[in-house]
This record gives structure tokens, sequence and C-alpha cells, in this order.
């Protein structure tokens, strides 16, 4: 099983926070994995940022702010985030070459993803 499989994403719109909010274990340093986004059309892109993945439970944290950019950007409105590329699923000499979308994508979907909003007391 790779570092990518069954990873739960959740989109903080805060900060990433410092302990994992299943499990309660600190979290290591940020990571920055390319991940895979799409759009309601089915249009794809390749994208990467900055992403936490828990040592001790399937969560994985990243910004939302950061790919909502991403997502601006490409004029993805609305967008999802739907999985990791795990390149090491390719062959080396496949590694570094353009996606050719009618060919192996190297895709781990999420097993969820939550979005992690901040608390508001009224």
């Amino acid at each position: 099983m790779s570092r990518f499989e069954e990873r739960q994403m959740i989109l903080c719109s805060q900060e990433l926070p410092v302990r994992c909010v299943h499990c309660d274990r600190h979290l290591p340093e940020r990571d920055n994995p390319s991940l895979m986004m799409i759009n309601a059309e089915g249009e794809a892109v390749v994208c990467s940022g900055p992403v936490v993945f828990c040592a001790q439970c399937p969560a994985a944290y990243a910004p939302e702010s950061h790919f909502a950019a991403i997502a601006a950007s490409y004029q993805f409105n609305p967008y999802s985030l739907v999985g990791f590329l795990d390149w090491s699923l390719l062959p080396e000499d496949q590694r570094q070459q353009e996606l050719d979308p009618d060919g192996e994508i190297p895709l781990v979907p999420f097993a969820s993803m939550d979005a992690l909003r901040p608390a508001r007391f009224d």
C-alpha cells in the first residue's frame, strides 16, 4: 500500500492543524504532492500544493485557499480534488513525460474528502 492509498482528504479553511483531528497525534511537516483537480465538465488539471499526512491514520490536510486559487486560475468553478498522482505507479522512463489522457494515469483517489471549517460561536 502506498502512502497515498485510503487517504481521507480534509480541506482546511483555516491554518492547517498541528494535531490530527481524528487521532490527536502531532502532524509532521508539509509535503508537496501532485494532485488531480477536475471541474463539472470533467476537464482535469494536475497541480501540487501543501499537504500534511498524518502518520497514524488516513487523514490528509490541505489548505482550501491554495487549491481554490488554482481552480480560479483555470476557471474551474466548481472544482473538486479527486486524488493524488503516485508517480511510482508509472515506469521510470514515463515519470517525466506529459500525461497522456488516453493512457495510464497514476491516480490514487481519495477514500473521502471533507471540509474542515472553523467553529462559529453566535
